[in-house]
C-alpha cells in the first residue's frame, strides 16, 4: 500500500477541496501547512497534489528530485500555447538542462537591485491611495506584483497599463482552467 504525506481528506475525492483552491489557493496552502505540516498531500479527484513549505524541501522538488515531480498536463497545454517550450511549461531534462541560466537569475547579487525595484513600486502604489478611500486590496496586490514583475522582468513601467494588465491575466487564467 501507497504511504502519502499527511493533509486534509474527504470522502469525495477531494471534489470538496476544488472551490476554495480555486477562489484563493493561497489562503489554502497556507492553512494545508498550519494544519498539516511543511509537507502535504491532497487527492483532487486522481489528481495528487503536494504542498512544499520549507524552503530546504522546495529546493528538493526544484532541484534535487526534480524527475520524480511533473507539472499538471492541462495546464501546461494552455501554457504552451501561448508561450511555447519555455521554461515554465518545460519539465523533464530541458528544464535540467535550462535551469541554471534561471537560477542565476536569483543570486544574492542580484537581490538589493530587485529590492530597489520592489521598493519603488510598493510605495509609488501606496502614494496612489486615497485616506479612507475603499478599494479591492486583491486588485491592488494583483496590480502592484504585475508592475514589480513587469519592471524586474522587461525594465518596462507598465503602473498605468497595471489594471488592463491585470484584466488580460485574469481572462488568461479563466482560459487555463477551462472556463
Amino acid at each position: 500500500m501507497r504511504r502519502y504525506p499527511p493533509g486534509p481528506g474527504d470522502k469525495l475525492c477531494g471534489i470538496t477541496f476544488f472551490q476554495p483552491l480555486k477562489t484563493d489557493p493561497l489562503a489554502f496552502a497556507t492553512k494545508v501547512a498550519k494544519d498539516y505540516g511543511d509537507f502535504a498531500y491532497i487527492r483532487l479527484g486522481w489528481i495528487n497534489l503536494y504542498f512544499v513549505s520549507r524552503p530546504e524541501l522546495v529546493r528538493e522538488v526544484l532541484l534535487a528530485k526534480v524527475k520524480s515531480f511533473r507539472k499538471l498536463g492541462r495546464q501546461m497545454r494552455a501554457l504552451r500555447k501561448i508561450e511555447g517550450d519555455g521554461l515554465v511549461t518545460t519539465d523533464g531534462e530541458t528544464w535540467t538542462r535550462h535551469q541554471p541560466v534561471v537560477q542565476s537569475i536569483f543570486h544574492a547579487r542580484h537581490l538589493p537591485h530587485y529590492a530597489r525595484i520592489i521598493v519603488e513600486c510598493t510605495r509609488r502604489r501606496l502614494d496612489s491611495w486615497v485616506p479612507g478611500a475603499r478599494f479591492d486590496m486583491a486588485a491592488e496586490m494583483n496590480e502592484l506584483a504585475l508592475e514589480i514583475i513587469s519592471k524586474l522582468i522587461f525594465g518596462a513601467d507598465l503602473s498605468g497599463e497595471a489594471t488592463r494588465l491585470r484584466h488580460a491575466t485574469n481572462v488568461f487564467r479563466t482560459e487555463m482552467h477551462g472556463g
